[in-house]
């Protein structure tokens, strides 16, 4: 992704400046503190071990340890962002459950704020695919939500990617009887319920 990003934004003569490191604490800071007006963020997500939290947390490299885990809570991460004089109008939490940190940060006041839900994982290819037409869309000149569903429609297109997520899978209420019949039955199943008003790709037998 990096290397595909750097060739494009070479081929259209843009003026730019990108840092490639190790995603930890002190490296996030000092990006931060660069001023820039977009922000990405490409990691590993994972749901707290603890049943009785419903946070999340994303999987940074220690500072006092290079190479080991960090475990980088979703509260560190906004703090961090609220701290900071920062001038960012755009965030992209590449990571699988991250989108209670997406909600936190579009309340602070970040404009544009990209992530995924918290009540799934997703796959690499796909994430790939939504990352790379989304930042291309962009490079080109379209709006967020222009560019946004045009990597959404990417991942869609994608046959070869088998992902069981579909629009269905959004955050439920806990009285919420569609999930209750998801939990007996099956997502796909329970995809059914609304298949005909549904057009997310699952629709096309991608299942």
């Amino acid at each position: 992704m990096y290397d595909a990003i750097v060739k494009e934004l070479t081929e259209k003569n843009k003026q730019y400046k990108l840092l490639k490191k190790p995603l930890n604490r002190e490296n996030l800071i000092k990006v931060i503190e660069m001023g820039p007006r977009v922000l990405f963020l490409n990691c590993h997500g994972e749901r707290s071990n603890d049943p009785r939290r419903k946070d999340s947390y994303f999987c940074f490299e220690s500072v006092s340890k290079p190479g080991m885990l960090e475990e980088f809570s979703e509260q560190n991460l906004f703090d961090i962002l609220k701290n900071i004089d920062c001038k960012i109008k755009l965030v992209v939490i590449s990571a699988c459950h991250s989108s209670n940190l997406g909600k936190k940060l579009a309340e602070a006041g970040i404009p544009v704020v990209v992530c995924i839900n918290i009540s799934v994982g997703v796959l690499e290819q796909a994430a790939y695919a939504f990352n790379r037409l989304f930042l291309f869309s962009l490079l080109m000149g379209k709006k967020p939500y222009e560019a946004f569903e045009r990597g959404v429609a990417n991942v869609s297109s994608a046959n070869e990617i088998n992902c069981t997520v579909c629009c269905c899978s959004h955050t439920h209420a806990r009285d919420c009887l569609w999930s209750k019949y998801k939990e007996r039955h099956g997502q796909d199943k329970a995809h059914l319920l609304h298949e005909v008003t549904c057009n997310c790709f699952k629709t096309a037998g991608n299942k």
